[in-house]
């Protein structure tokens, strides 16, 4: 009997209304990072719920205050998806 290992790759992060996290690129000396975005959200990076959570977190704080944790059709994750992700 074969076992699918369950993705844990399910979450998806919406930076705005229409952009989706894509990737990080880091400044450099002196110069700020820059956040990669796709309007696609099969482009979009996907993560586990705890490092999407993380990052949105982070992001938060330096100028995304309309981030959040989407499901990967780009619907903000509610409690019941969550339950339903780790069920």
């Amino acid at each position: 009997m074969v076992t699918e290992k369950k993705d844990d790759r399910l979450f998806l992060i919406r930076l705005d209304g229409d952009h989706f996290y894509h990737s990080l690129e880091s400044g450099g000396a002196g110069r700020n990072a820059v956040v990669n975005s796709t309007d696609v959200p099969s482009a979009a990076t996907a993560f586990p719920y705890e490092e999407a959570d993380r990052l949105c977190r982070k992001m938060r704080h330096r100028g995304f205050p309309m981030i959040v944790v989407t499901t990967i059709a780009g619907k903000p994750v509610t409690y019941d998806d969550l339950k339903q992700a780790t069920a």
